[in-house]
């Protein structure tokens, strides 16, 4: 060690005592941690693509909808009308393919959303073991 004082500092002499401290992480706890953190990304991205791939499905349902209400209000009109009653059936029919394929979607999104969170718990709880595990 060096020390240095300027050079109109009042002369001392004594003992000068040095403290150290250290922490002392255990490797094991250190890697399971960096493991674990590897899972973050790829949950996020898919998070991510999970949720962009909503949207399509959910316009498509709510477009199919306002569909199937526009015929309903015409077939409601001419409530005899056999091709307002087949515009009814197919708005129906596709209705109920849209929703098929938006709550395909939405269950993707719930189980990527579901992934994320565990891979965050995993996180947490590594990082709660780095520090138990850490000696001073």
């Amino acid at each position: 060690m060096v020390f240095e004082a300027a050079e109109d500092a009042v002369e001392w002499a004594g003992t000068v005592q040095v403290i150290g401290t250290a922490k002392i992480t255990d490797p094991t706890a250190v890697a399971a941690l960096a493991a674990v953190q590897q899972g973050l990304k790829p949950a996020v991205d898919a998070a991510a693509a999970a949720e962009k791939a909503l949207a399509k499905p959910a316009d498509d349902l709510a477009k199919a909808t306002a569909e199937l209400t526009a015929a309903q209000a015409e077939l409601a009109a001419k409530a005899e009308d056999e091709a307002l009653k087949k515009k009814v059936a197919d708005a129906e029919a596709k209705v109920a393919a849209a929703k098929t394929v938006n709550d395909q979607a939405v269950a993707a999104k719930a189980a990527a959303d579901q992934k994320l969170a565990e891979v965050q718990s995993a996180i947490a709880q590594a990082q709660q073991a780095q520090v138990a595990a850490t000696r001073e």
